[in-house]
């Protein structure tokens, strides 16, 4: 085993690097730094779970009914999970509020 040192992001995207001039770098561009104005750091972001109920269960209700996480756009109604509705510089960007 091999120990090494590594720089993880600021801003809780849970990437790690090996170097400070690549993990500055990458927070520049990260999308949980709210300056970027991007989904993941954006208050108008709902994220959960909802259960998708199988009507054709063969005999076994609730036997192959599962959750399914869902993550949406509350401004626009965009599917956050739709890698091609993914913003930044978004104009709709609202802080997120603190719990």
């Amino acid at each position: 085993m091999k120990e090494i040192k590594a720089y993880q992001c600021d801003y809780g995207c849970g990437k790690y690097l090996k170097t400070k001039p690549a993990m500055k770098r990458h927070e520049d561009c990260c999308f949980w730094n709210p300056e970027r104005k991007a989904c993941d750091s954006c208050g108008n972001q709902i994220k959960g779970t909802e259960t998708v109920y199988n009507p054709n269960h063969g005999g076994d209700p609730g036997s192959t009914d599962h959750e399914q996480s869902f993550r949406i756009c509350d401004a626009s109604g965009d599917d956050l999970y739709d890698i091609n509705n993914l913003k930044s510089g978004c104009s709709l960007w609202v802080a997120q509020v603190e719990a």
